[in-house]
């Protein structure tokens, strides 16, 4: 990128793939060589965060990603999007337990409006 920044040119790359998604797979990497069972597979779904993914828009052709990293996040996003009432809900509060309801939670981040803002700030994690 900052060769083509430089000089307008790009260049060629030439990287494994085994060797690139390997440090994409450190932890399951490592519990599948020590004989932990098999994760099931999840998707964009996280077992760190909740929601987790990327929803469709209320506008065609126009998705968001989310990614609520704790429960601060999740109280942000549902003031971003409009959905205070999931954010009322105390069973809702926890990662746990939005985990436990994660279709219903999923359900509540699709049609969001495209415009809606970035919530927080961008942090490592």
């Amino acid at each position: 990128m900052d060769a083509r920044n430089r000089t307008g040119e790009g260049r060629y790359l030439e990287l494994a793939q085994y060797e690139t998604a390997t440090q994409l797979l450190d932890t399951e990497l490592i519990e599948a060589l020590n004989g932990a069972a098999a994760r099931p597979r999840l998707g964009n779904r996280s077992p760190w965060h909740a929601p987790h993914g990327v929803f469709p828009t209320s506008e065609e052709d126009r998705w968001v990603a989310v990614a609520c990293r704790d429960d601060a996040d999740w109280r942000a996003l549902c003031g971003a999007i409009g959905r205070e009432d999931l954010a009322a809900r105390s069973e809702l509060a926890t990662l746990g337990g939005r985990q436990a309801a994660i279709d219903e939670v999923e359900g509540g981040s699709r049609g969001v409006d495209a415009r809606v803002r970035p919530v927080g700030g961008a942090r490592g994690g």
